[in-house]
Parts: structure tokens; sequence; C-alpha cells
């Protein structure tokens, strides 16, 4: 009675695989068409008979494209029998593989119930209470109905089954064989390489070399070490050759040096895929190994896209249409490197995710990191808000005369963090763009015309006619001079102030050259002190005071002009003693003292009456 029972079981299992073979030679017409995944019954029937067809590929031996692409094919099916989402994406198709080939031998050891006792589509659609798993008596195998997702109604092995799988084949390895199963199917998986590596070859080593430890086999442990060294070494060697590129910014070398953290992107991935698809690691250890490899990929691709940004951004400089003195080539550049470090997150979040790292702590992971970053780097981020504002407000350009916080100097750059200046002197100022974007700044460069006041105080006791005729004189030097914008024509005031008589004498000089203007200033107040010898006038003895200002039309600003570059503000003061016995009366003139201030805040104001 018993041998019946095998005996039937044995023709219904016979029955039940030619079908599903006949189904697999129907579907030769559809070749994309999904395996039936529709109940327990369809889910068993075509994954033992799948498996089947894949023990004969791989027993067959045949190193042709076609039959690589039939392997990989059958690899690629076999993971549809198994819940695998929670599988990272860089070791789900080895996973796959390996649970497939464990749960095969599990099942071509284990007794199944009869087929018509495995519920079927019918039977599944005719259950009251909504059949959602199906566990295989006397085991712990079950098979799960999917709720939800592109696959939902499908049934599949459930979600432990690619920890438990391993584990199941070392409980049952031990017993025999049923009738009509693929033996040796785990043998053949572990043990046969690629075919870029003759089985001949590996068939023909020693017995010591295809024993397994540690889940691999000798041979394979070999060429894991020897893949890992060329890659390594491979990696050593391009970054010898290319290292001292990167060292400065001009030139091919600098543009060259990319080429290793291009390679770094690649030979990671070719050893893993190397690993996996010809020597076949398998395992935690080929699961470690992934990570590691896949880790050091995504690294350099994140140096790989700032590095591309950064060469972008350095070489639209050299673009006809960018003018290093415009900050449209600044903004430019800021607004590449902006894109690179965007591409960096989003490498580094897709890469996170293909390496099975949860979204949630990814995005949690960056927020704490960020927050940490902007409470340590509050400087910095104002810094680079600053130059943002620096680049839309513009109020200057590379290579301009700036004054600011003291200093005064041509702009040399302006950078993510500062804007530097160049001085008189040849000394390089940095200056914050936070402060730059704070600060008041007066462009040098920008201004239309130079202005100068000189404000002539003269003794009270001089006669007016004296002090008419040395106006008119003055008026005359003035006339049509050298620069003149009759928009703004030259003044001269006469009137009262502490106790002297006070000539105020304003003009304008169309033209930013402030070394033109100095040496006019140099005409103008010789011609000046001639005419006053001339007519005898002499100045009181409280002061003479001048002060050179420029500004734009319609505004006067207070400017320096020192050292021949620019207007400085000064003041001259000329006491003179009065001569004995007499209070009206004075002596020659003798300069008593001479002050020179570049503060305008400081420089002393001078009444006069207009």
């Amino acid at each position: 009675m018993q041998s019946f029972r095998r005996t039937a079981r044995l023709v219904l299992l016979t029955m039940a695989l030619a079908a599903a073979g006949a189904a697999r030679a129907q579907d030769g017409a559809h070749p994309l068409a999904p395996p039936d995944l529709s109940s327990p019954r369809a889910t068993l029937t075509n994954f033992l008979a799948l498996m089947n067809q894949a023990h004969t590929h791989w027993k067959s031996g045949g190193h042709t494209n076609h039959d690589r692409a039939q392997r990989e094919a059958i690899a690629r099916v076999a993971h549809q029998f198994f819940d695998l989402n929670d599988i990272a994406p860089s070791v789900r198709n080895n996973v796959g593989r390996e649970t497939a080939v464990f749960m095969k031998e599990v099942l071509d050891r284990v007794e199944l119930p009869p087929w018509e006792l495995i519920p079927d589509a019918a039977m599944v659609a005719t259950t009251t209470d909504g059949l959602s798993q199906w566990t295989i008596p006397q085991t712990e195998i079950s098979l799960v109905r999917l709720k939800e997702g592109l696959r939902a109604g499908q049934w599949v092995f459930n979600s432990e089954m690619d920890e438990r799988a391993p584990e199941f084949y070392e409980r049952v390895k031990h017993l025999p064989y049923k009738p009509g199963a693929s033996v040796g199917l785990y043998e053949l998986f572990v043990s046969e390489p690629g075919w870029m590596i003759p089985r001949s070859f590996i068939r023909a080593l020693p017995w010591a070399m295809q024993a397994r430890y540690g889940g691999q086999a000798v041979w394979q442990w070999c060429a894991l070490v020897l893949t890992l060294t060329v890659t390594a070494g491979i990696m050593v060697l391009i970054y010898r050759l290319t290292g001292r590129w990167s060292r400065g910014q001009h030139g091919a070398g600098y543009y060259l040096a990319i080429v290793f953290p291009v390679f770094a992107v690649i030979l990671p991935q070719s050893a893993t895929d190397f690993l996996s698809e010809q020597v076949f690691i398998t395992g935690r250890l080929f699961a470690l190994l992934d990570f590691a490899l896949d880790l050091v990929s995504l690294g350099a691709l994140v140096v790989v896209i700032l590095g591309v940004t950064n060469r972008l951004a350095i070489a639209i400089m050299a673009l006809p249409w960018f003018k290093p003195r415009q900050l449209n080539a600044q903004l430019a550049q800021l607004i590449i490197r902006a894109i690179g470090v965007a591409g960096a997150l989003v490498a580094v979040f897709e890469g996170g995710r293909y390496l099975g790292v949860p979204l949630t702590t990814l995005v949690a992971g960056v927020s704490v990191s960020g927050l940490t970053v902007a409470l340590a780097a509050q400087d910095t981020l104002k810094n680079l808000f600053g130059s943002l504002m620096i680049l839309l407000d513009r109020p200057f350009q590379v290579g301009d005369q700036i004054r600011i916080k003291g200093h005064e100097g041509k702009v040399e750059s302006v950078g993510l963090r500062s804007t530097r200046l160049r001085d008189a002197n040849g000394h390089v100022v940095s200056i914050s763009n936070e402060e730059m974007a704070r600060l008041d700044s007066k462009n040098i460069s920008s201004r239309s015309h130079l202005r100068q006041q000189e404000v002539l105080r003269l003794r009270a006791d001089t006669p007016p006619g004296k002090i008419r005729s040395f106006a008119t004189f003055v008026r005359s030097i003035l006339e049509n001079h050298e620069g003149l914008d009759p928009k703004f024509p030259p003044t001269v005031q006469i009137g009262f102030s502490d106790g002297a008589v006070a000539v105020t004498v304003t003009y304008y000089y169309n033209s930013p050259n402030a070394i033109a203007f100095a040496m006019f200033n140099e005409k103008v107040t010789l011609r000046i002190l001639e005419g006053m010898a001339k007519e005898g006038l002499q100045l009181s003895h409280a002061e003479h005071s001048g002060h050179g200002e420029h500004s734009a039309h319609g505004q006067s600003t207070p400017e320096t002009h020192a050292s021949g570059h620019e207007p400085h503000e000064s003041t001259h003061e000329f006491k003179h003693e009065p001569a004995p016995g007499s209070e009206h009366e004075s002596g020659p003139e003798s300069p008593h003292k001479s002050t020179h201030d570049h503060d305008p805040a400081s420089e002393p104001k001078s009444s006069h009456v207009s």
C-alpha cells in the first residue's frame, strides 16, 4: 500500500512537471511572458520546472553567447518566485539566485503533499477567508500572497527564505534525492566557474583546491585574493601616474587628473561583477565584498561629480563670452559648483538606496549632519550667502578699485568665502564676503569725475578791492580749464569765517584719472600762490584748509588722492605770527604745521557763505 502511494505521487509529480514543461514550451512563443504565480500550486510547479531547466543548462557547460543569455534569463526569472523587497538592490541578483538553488535542493528531498491538495487558483478563489498564506506540511516553508505593489496577488516564497534557505539545506542535505530531482545542482552552482574561466582548468585542479572552507572553494579564495590585488594594484598605478597632475589648476594635466577617480568608480564594479559572475563567490562573504567595493565606487563617484564641475567652473573663464572682470563669470562658476554639490547629494542618496540603506536613515543622517555642520559653520554659511549677494547685487567687478573697512585696493577675486583686494603696497587683503555684503563700500573705479575744494582764509583787514580782484583772478584760471564739465562749472565764493575772509574755490575734473587730476591741482595751486604774492595777500593766522573730493554726478563724496593714485582729504594750516607792536600786521609767513588725514570723518570742517 505504501509503495502504491509513492508510485501514485511519482506519477502525479511527473504529470505536473510535464504540464509545466508543456506550458514553458508553449510560452516559447511569448518569451516575455512572466511565470504563472496565481496560486501555491502554480508557483511550486513552475519553480521546479524552471530549476530543472537551470540544472540542464549548467550541466551542458556551453560557453556560447546564447548559452550565457539563457542562464542569465533563468536567473532573472528565478527572482520572481521570492519576496526580495528587503534585500539591497546591489546583491538582490546573487541572493535570489542562491536562494533558488537552496530551495530546489530542499524541495528535491522533502515530501510534498499530493498536487491535488495544493491550492490552485480555483481553490484560492473559493476560500471565504481570503487565503493569504500556505505552508508545506511538516515544514516551515511558506508561500504568501503579495498584497501591494506591482506584483499584488502573486504567490511567492516568503521574505524569510533568503535567510533560512541555507539553514533548511543543511538540515536536509543528508536525505536522499527523490526521483526526478536535479541531482548535484548546488555543487554545480558553487563549484563551476563562469565563461571566462575554463571549466576544464578548474576540474583539473587537485582535490585540495576543490575543498571548501567558509562556504567557498580554495580556488575561489585564491581567485578572490588575486582579483582584489590586481584591482588595488591598477588603482595605485593610475593614482601615481595622475596624482601629480592635480597639484595645480592649470594646463591639461589638471583636467586629466580626473582619470583616477573615474577608474576608481569603474574598477571596483568590474571586480564585483567578475567575482559574482565568473568566480561565483556566494553567501555573506559576497555581500560584504559587494558593499565595500560599492562604497568605494560611490565615494569615487562623488569625487568625480565635484571634480568635473570644478573643472567646468574653471574652464568657462576661457570662453569668449565670459570676461574675468565681470561677475557673470563668478556667478556662473558658483552655479556650476552648486550643481556639483546637488549632484553629489543625489549620488549619495541613490547610492545609499542601492546599497540597501533605508531612505529614512539617509534623510535623518543628512539632516542631523546638516544641522551639525550649520551650527559649526555659521560663519561659512554667512560668507556663502554674502558671496551670493555680491554676485547678484554687483556693487563692483573684478578689477575695480574699491575702498572698504579702511582698506583700498583692486578686487582680484570673489570667492565663496572671501573677496581678495590688492592694495597699493602689493599686499593681498582678504575680507569675508559677509562683511563685504554688510558694510558700505566705495567703488572708486566707477566714479564719473573728481572734485577739489580749497578754502583760503585771508586776513579780515584785507581791502575788499584786493579780495574782489583776487577772486576774479582765480575765476580766470578756472575758466575753460582742463577737464571742465559744463554741467559742473567751477565756483569761487567769498564769505566770513571766524574773523577771516574765506575764499572757497571749488572745481570738478571730468575724468577718473587721478594722476592727471593731481598734476592739474598742482598747476592751479601754483598759479593761485603767484596771484596772492602779486596782490600782496596774506593768509589769516587761523588757517588755510583745502580738501579734495570726487563723486558721481549730483553727489559730493570726500575721497583721497594719496601717493598720486587717488585724491586724499587734506587740511593745511599756516599760522602767521603778527609783527611786533601790531595786532593787524604780520611779518613774513612761515609754515607752522601741515597735517594730512586720510580719514574723512576726522577732517576739519570749514564754513563759508555762498
